[in-house]
């Protein structure tokens, strides 16, 4: 497994709090993203973001396309193997390590990817419930 912390350049003073972070996953290499000065955002994105009151769609789209490059960059070079992603405001909590392995032991077999965290504002807006997929596992 490979393990990154994604953050930009024009965040030189911001790092993940990897105080608490388990001695079972690697050592997580950093992984410079693009900004809005880097690449211009589609104007569909920012209009689908307004609806939602994103105050700044460009750097969530850039958060996405980063993500996406890295991804690119991890399967060219090592294929399929387990890759783990962390934005720059992660925070491992006492006992994440163990908590985790409990956690992706009982993941479905059938899953190929597993996003943890996130921003649910807008699926809460959209009535969505999470539905069960294993024994402490929501999807």
């Amino acid at each position: 497994m490979k393990s990154y912390v994604i953050t930009t350049r024009d965040k030189h003073g911001r790092a993940a709090d990897l105080t608490h972070y388990p001695d079972t996953l690697p050592e997580p290499e950093l992984y410079y993203g693009v900004t809005p000065d880097d690449i211009e955002t589609p104007q569909w994105w920012i209009e689908s973001h307004k609806k939602h009151k994103d105050n700044v769609p460009e750097r969530a789209y850039c958060c996405n396309i980063s993500k996406v490059k890295l991804l690119q960059k991890h399967f060219d070079q090592y294929g399929a193997e387990d890759v783990l992603l962390m934005e720059d405001d992660v925070i491992f909590k006492p006992g994440a390590g163990e908590k985790y392995k409990t956690f992706r032991d009982n993941l479905p077999g059938n899953w190929g990817m597993l996003f943890l965290g996130g921003w649910h504002e807008f699926s809460n807006k959209r009535n969505l419930t999470p539905i069960e997929a294993a024994p402490g596992v929501l999807k």
